[in-house]
């Protein structure tokens, strides 16, 4: 399973995606906004879901609702530090960040 992160332009889903082109469509379809994949990143079964959750609660201040958020900078400057250097990297930049 992968998480990933697309953006409407004002703001990114985080979500799990198990069946990309599927969901992606799905997504797509029921949107009025172009949608892009922003990032995606490999997720081990079984720890999706608390990667996810671990996602949304660092950024629960910008939710906008459900599994959509603002395209606040602190967002944006996450998704980029994790395309960089991966997803083991996270707790790097929330010590950064978040302290």
């Amino acid at each position: 399973m992968y998480i990933y992160f697309l953006s409407t332009g004002d703001a990114i889903k985080i979500a799990v995606l198990n069946s990309a082109l599927t969901k992606l469509t799905d997504i797509k379809v029921s949107n009025p906004q172009d949608i892009i994949l922003v990032h995606s990143f490999f997720c081990e079964d079984g720890k999706e879901r608390q990667t996810e959750a671990k996602i949304h609660h660092l950024f629960q201040s910008i939710r906008l609702r459900g599994d959509w958020f603002k395209a606040d900078p602190s967002l944006l400057g996450f998704i980029d530090y994790i395309k960089l250097n991966g997803w083991d990297s996270h707790g790097q930049w929330i010590k950064r960040h978040c302290s």
